[in-house]
């Protein structure tokens, strides 16, 4: 005869082992749900040479919100806050040098590497322009303003989820996931200098103290250094879309 705290314990371990199956059933669930919502916008017209023009098209309309953005940057020059000279300027030029930056990647990436061919990637190329643009125009609150920097690294990091999404041919898989996990890190990296930078020294405004030079420095060096894992990993070309924008 089995002792009432055993057949206790086997029906405990019995439920544990109903909802963790029930938790991975609907994890794996939602997750082969979005792989297959992913891949229906992938763009397939049917035709190759159809699906290469709409491509190109596309390309084109994200190229000339790059030239909208930085045209709008370099305007920017003649509205500098006089009042903090420095820090204004300096938010001004790493924000430029950040779409410079992009707008580099990304055309090398249209010509050296494969082809962008999903309807959610056009779409937060286009999300990213307005980041952009808010970079180099929104710079009145530096807590606000490095808020917008994480949202880029987010935006960085949804773009290699949705390329995950689209089950690249391996060993391209690896470096996608490789470059997501960077991706990762920078937007939770970016995410933890906005948090520290909001909760210490909110109540200065736009100040500039030891804190928030600190603050501005990790931002340099997160949009200086960001590129360079990231072009490691792509140095060769894969088969699936190009290097995120």
């Amino acid at each position: 005869m089995v002792p009432p705290d055993i057949k206790t314990k086997r029906i405990d371990n019995v439920g544990k082992v109903g909802l963790t199956g029930l938790f991975v059933s609907v994890v794996t669930r939602m997750q082969s749900y979005v792989f297959m919502v992913v891949q229906k916008l992938n763009l397939d017209m049917g035709d190759s040479k159809k699906n290469d023009e709409f491509s190109k098209s596309s390309r084109e309309l994200v190229t000339i919100l790059f030239a909208v953005v930085l045209g709008l940057g370099l305007e920017q020059l003649n509205h500098i806050d006089q009042a903090h000279f420095v820090s204004d300027l300096l938010l001004l030029i790493i924000g430029y040098i950040a779409v410079v930056l992009s707008w580099w990647f990304y055309h090398k990436g249209t010509i050296a590497g494969p082809k962008e061919n999903n309807v959610l990637l056009y779409t937060v190329d286009c999300f990213l322009m307005i980041v952009y643009w808010l970079l180099i125009n929104l710079r009145g609150s530096m807590q606000r303003l490095l808020f917008i920097y994480a949202a880029m690294f987010f935006l960085y990091w949804i773009w290699e989820l949705i390329r995950i999404c689209q089950q690249p041919p391996e060993p391209n898989t690896k470096k996608v996931k490789k470059a997501c996990r960077v991706n990762l890190n920078y937007f939770l990296l970016s995410l933890l200098i906005a948090l520290f930078f909001y909760v210490r020294i909110w109540p200065l405004g736009r100040s500039i103290t030891f804190d928030s030079a600190v603050c501005l420095t990790a931002i340099y060096c997160l949009v200086l250094y960001y590129r360079r894992p990231i072009s490691k990993i792509y140095q060769k070309d894969i088969r699936t879309q190009p290097q995120s924008v």
